[in-house]
């Protein structure tokens, strides 16, 4: 067993404790190979800030480090939860792929709103995993991702499909979370029945 998967059963069997996860921030400060871990190490420490229960509830900073609400989408630090979740963003297939301010591909295709600790968005995938049944075809699939002191619990998403193509790079990104395929919702809200 690695040091990252040491610290992650740590943190699995002890799950009302924070200081397997602090530990694991530290950590992370020091062993950061992509910005994914850093991303991880910040949210970790400000879900950690103040009071914290087993329920998942967060302090208020860690809902402010997430992302802004709705108004302020735009705003700088807006999008760190896209921070968390790279792998499984990087599965979304741009209408137009243009470069973003860095010369990064940008993303803004993408659709999402938080509220309160849980992310809802569309993100755009083949509809086949398997590129011989339907070549070229996409389709719009709904996703709810539920954050939980400094981890993502879960995410839920549409169709069966959209899970089996999402399942290793979710895996990559966050480790901790279980995914839930939900055949029935048509839009990112519908998730939020037993995702949780």
């Amino acid at each position: 067993m690695n040091e990252r998967s040491a610290f992650l059963t740590a943190i699995r069997e002890q799950p009302g404790d924070d200081t397997p996860r602090l530990v694991f921030a530290d950590w992370l400060d020091e062993n950061a190979e992509t910005d994914r871990d850093r991303a991880t190490a910040e949210f970790i420490r400000v879900s950690c800030l103040g009071r914290n229960t087993a329920s998942g509830f967060m302090p208020r900073q860690a809902y402010q480090w997430l992302g802004a609400e709705p108004e302020h989408a735009h705003a700088p630090g807006a999008r760190n939860w896209m921070r968390l979740v790279p792998t499984v963003l990087a599965r979304h297939v741009d209408r137009v792929v243009r470069p973003g301010p860095r010369g990064e591909p940008a993303c803004d295709d993408v659709r999402w709103v938080r509220l309160g600790r849980v992310v809802y968005l569309t993100i755009r995938l083949p509809v086949s995993a398997e590129p011989v049944n339907a070549p070229g075809e996409l389709r719009w699939y709904a996703m709810a991702l539920t954050f939980t002191r400094g981890v993502l619990k879960s995410a839920a998403v549409s169709g069966h499909s959209a899970a089996y193509q999402l399942a290793t790079a979710l895996a990559v990104d966050q480790p901790m979370s279980r995914l839930v395929p939900k055949q029935q919702a048509r839009e990112p809200w519908d998730l939020a029945r037993g995702a949780a």
